[in-house]
């Protein structure tokens, strides 16, 4: 397998993870704090909270969608070399965070527009609560190094792959 194949399928990997977490995001918060706006519990479920979260995933959906097809369009294309590909591969990424971000910040302010309109929160009472006793450590769960032992290896295999195809001098 070429180098740059196995770059562009690494990133590919990548990437995927990272379009995979973008469209999960909404699971992972509390549900009384959805898109970092602070909602009651009964209206946690409510149609238009779940109407956006799926209006959301659809954005985050079509601009993957609009990534990956300009990237394949370039791999295709076969434009740049090895390097305008790895370049475009990097702007991929980068590309596709700031459209995710862009539908993100979307629907905070939708959700949050929403909230006031409805007044949401009048009736709740404000509290402010401080911690003033210092925390002991918490113990971290050893699987949540899993993942990042999959990176430092994956990167570890990619490098011992393609150390031996690389040029005895490296022009700068």
């Amino acid at each position: 397998m070429k180098p740059d194949l196995l770059f562009q399928l690494f990133q590919g990997i990548l990437w995927l993870s990272v379009v995979a977490l973008f469209l999960v995001m909404p699971e992972l918060q509390s549900r009384t704090l959805a898109f970092g706006v602070r909602i009651p519990p009964e209206r946690a479920g409510a149609p238009v909270v779940t109407a956006i979260r799926r209006r959301y995933r659809r954005g985050v959906a079509v601009a993957a969608a609009l990534v990956a097809a300009g990237w394949l369009a370039v791999l295709l294309s076969g434009w740049g070399g090895a390097d305008g590909r790895a370049l475009v591969a990097a702007g991929a990424d980068l590309a596709f965070v700031v459209l995710a971000t862009l539908v993100y910040v979307a629907a905070h302010r939708r959700l949050g527009a929403i909230k006031a309109q409805e007044g949401w929160m009048a009736e709740t009472p404000r509290v402010a609560v401080a911690e003033t006793r210092p925390r002991g450590a918490r113990e971290i769960p050893w699987a949540w190094f899993g993942p990042a032992l999959a990176v430092l290896l994956g990167t570890l295999a990619l490098g011992l792959y393609v150390y031996p195809h690389l040029p005895s001098r490296i022009p700068m």
